[in-house]
């Protein structure tokens, strides 16, 4: 990437996409590590164990990458 060009897309799904596989951490301690298909302002869209997720993104204690 050239130093003066900016980044495109929010911090937070470039990482996660960076990231490919993830770990989402809830307010209960509990854990699903994931991969990231999409994302909006709201929601996180997941493939954990073979399934879709879609996650609100309010529930979302941290990540870890």
């Amino acid at each position: 990437m050239e130093t003066n060009q900016k980044p495109k897309g929010p911090l937070d799904i470039r990482s996660l996409k960076e990231a490919g596989e993830f770990t989402i951490m809830f307010d209960d301690d509990r854990g699903m590590k994931c991969q990231l298909i999409a994302a909006d302002n709201y929601n996180l869209l997941v493939s954990w164990n073979d399934r879709r997720v879609l996650v609100p993104k309010h529930s979302v204690k941290y990540v870890l990458l």
